[in-house]
């Protein structure tokens, strides 16, 4: 049975719909510290001293955790960092050139890896001390580098938990950009993570994500979120994609004008597409249920809802502040669906405000 309830009261919700709460598949999260820059929670948290040594120790291959536990868990695949310097049960945190290059020949990270660019007199110049890092067992985020590539990253395969570029922490507001970064090319051979979160503060650089190909396969574990990337406009990386199980949150690309390259997406936990330049939806047939929300709002140019023609059902409906967007479109769109919970129309060309 279709439901339908519309919500018109004024000034009774907020413009956008805040985007899925991600968690990275370790089950560690980074907090925000005082000087601004995230703190890992592990026990294991660790950072490369100024001595430049590791400061935990560095197992060799020959110690290296038993990997035949396969693609998820706390160690990477069978056949993965043999014969390189692998570190053991800790976060490396790297602030400077000389920490990178402290950690050259390490092959399989047990643990996290954090990189921040812009720290002082000593930013990082050359990644390509992390030439042999194939495997990194939770997540990987690079922050503040004035970097144009990720150059040094050509070996990595596999991260088995969060893909962050820019953002604070997941689930935290604010990014911390990589203002240079202009693509992912380097990241070509990446075959797996769990979340991907590209944060980039309205950057005019980053430009295309197509060397995130091989990864953005299939089914995605986790969640996507793209934000604040003013010059990203090209979306073909996804077309491998067939379903997302964390949901995907599209939010301020203003340069999107098109969603093809998310034809082959069949499901999702989540969509949020917000402050985009779509005129459409199309690049989206092929969607049939969202578990738990689709939010459609503040689209300046989106005129139609046409695209979402194979939608049967959502969680919850949210469809606001779309100046382009006919009121009695999105109604009827509301209607014709199974919609469990709630629903909110408002703000849309010739709708009741917000």
């Amino acid at each position: 049975m279709k439901r339908l309830a519309i919500l018109l009261l004024a000034g009774s919700c907020s413009d956008d719909v805040a985007p899925l709460e991600a968690t990275s598949s370790s089950g560690s999260t980074a907090a925000t510290g005082t000087s601004g820059k995230p703190q890992s929670t592990s026990t294991a948290d660790t950072s490369v001293g100024s001595t430049g040594a590791v400061t935990t120790g560095v197992a060799t291959s020959e110690s290296q955790p038993d990997s035949s536990s396969g693609p998820s868990g706390d160690v990477p695949p069978s056949g993965l960092c043999d014969g390189f310097r692998n570190s053991a049960g800790q976060t490396i945190t790297v602030f400077s050139q000389a920490e990178v290059d402290a950690v050259a020949g390490v092959g399989c990270i047990i643990g996290a890896l954090v990189v921040y660019g812009d720290n002082g007199d000593d930013v990082v110049s050359d990644l390509s001390p992390f030439a042999s890092l194939e495997a990194v067992s939770e997540h990987i985020a690079f922050n503040g580098l004035m970097l144009g590539e990720l150059e040094g990253f050509e070996s990595l395969q596999w991260i088995g938990g969060d893909l962050v570029l820019g953002s604070l922490s997941p689930g935290i507001p604010g990014c911390h950009e990589n203002p240079n970064l202009a693509n992912l090319d380097a990241l070509a051979n990446l075959q797996h993570f769990e979340n991907l979160f590209l944060c980039g503060d309205l950057q005019d650089a980053l430009v295309s994500i197509d060397g995130l190909d091989a990864a953005l396969d299939g089914r995605i574990a986790g969640h996507v979120e793209l934000t604040d990337l003013a010059a990203l406009s090209d979306l073909a990386a996804f077309d491998g994609v067939t379903s997302i199980n964390g949901g995907l949150s599209l939010l301020d690309l203003p340069a999107v004008t098109a969603l093809d390259g998310f034809s082959s997406l069949t499901g999702a936990a989540a969509i949020t597409i917000s402050r985009t330049g779509v005129a459409d939806l199309y690049g989206l047939e092929s969607l049939v249920a969202i578990d738990d929300r689709l939010g459609i709002t503040s689209n300046e140019q989106l005129e139609t809802l046409d695209g979402l023609d194979a939608i049967v059902s959502v969680g919850s409906l949210y469809v606001m502040n779309n100046p382009a967007l006919a009121q009695a479109e999105a109604e009827a769109f509301a209607s014709s669906i199974d919609i469990a919970n709630e629903t909110l129309i408002c703000g849309n060309l010739d709708g009741p405000p917000c």
